[in-house]
């Protein structure tokens, strides 16, 4: 790569990392911002209404629900930070990319990984039940049961060592939102691969369309700015960091198909959504 890309992990929707990416893109000034969101989402109609999406008088929908919408208790927007970087990227005159594959895409994927991951559990029980379809007595049931109970604890481990991790950086009560929290903060960005972690050894293929492929599409258009320009910022949910720094740096391979140029977003556009709580 000719340029030079720096990624930045971040936590959706909160006010540090609202401040961090203010604070980084302003102090740096780069050629290129590029932030996780996907491509049209500023355009007069992209292929879903953002200002629905994100306004608080219209129904709840999946994409507010996926953009962790929230208001302020004066009833002002509150949105993600990667929306708020776009904004301070336009104003110090960087070039804003969208990093992400279009919304649709996604959805669509995401709706045929949950739905595989649904039929490979219920495979499985079949399988179980078809294996001792002969055996069908109240003894033979309640040990089929325990042996299922026992596989679930088994998928449950990862989720078991994540808490005791929580509880090694000071959660002593991990029912407690508040002690979780600054638990995470001090676990830094392994936290959000120990929770990826947890929810694969559940959801592979969820994990694997929401998380994977996202990371190999991301990379592709980080690779192929690196090339056209000097200095590029990237701005990923920390849950994409590694797998998206792992493919910039080689250390995991990136299909070449996916190093294409990205959308760049229309500064003007990028302006006229609803970022300031003003």
């Amino acid at each position: 790569m000719a340029g030079t890309v720096e990624l930045i992990g971040t936590t959706h929707n909160t006010d540090q990392s609202i401040e961090r990416v203010e604070t980084v893109i302003r102090d740096r000034e780069p050629d290129v911002v590029g932030i996780e969101l996907p491509p049209h989402v500023f355009d007069d109609e992209p292929e879903w209404s953002i200002r629905t999406a994100l306004d608080p008088r219209e129904p709840v929908t999946v994409p507010g629900l996926l953009l962790k919408r929230r208001t302020t208790d004066g009833g002002i927007w509150q949105v993600d930070e990667m929306f708020v970087a776009a904004r301070v990227a336009a104003d110090v005159g960087a070039e804003v990319v969208l990093l992400d594959r279009p919304f649709a895409v996604s959805m669509d994927e995401f709706s045929r990984a949950v739905a595989g991951d649904v039929l490979g559990w219920l495979r499985g029980l079949r399988q179980e039940y078809t294996i001792h379809r002969d055996r069908i007595d109240a003894n033979d049931r309640r040990e089929l049961l325990e042996r299922d109970v026992w596989k679930v604890g088994e998928w449950a481990s990862p989720y078991v060592e994540y808490i005791r991790s929580l509880q090694s950086h000071g959660a002593t009560n991990p029912l407690d939102a508040e002690q979780r929290e600054a638990a995470k903060k001090r676990f830094g960005p392994e936290d959000a691969e120990a929770a990826i972690d947890v929810i694969r050894a559940w959801l592979p293929r969820l994990m694997e369309t929401h998380i994977d492929q996202r990371d190999a599409y991301m990379a592709g258009h980080l690779r192929w700015l690196a090339t056209e320009e000097d200095d590029v910022l990237g701005i990923v949910a920390k849950g994409h960091l590694a797998g998206v720094a792992e493919r910039l740096s080689g250390e995991r391979e990136l299909d070449e198909r996916l190093v294409r140029q990205p959308a760049f977003a229309d500064p003007k556009n990028v302006s006229e959504a609803p970022l300031d709580s003003e």
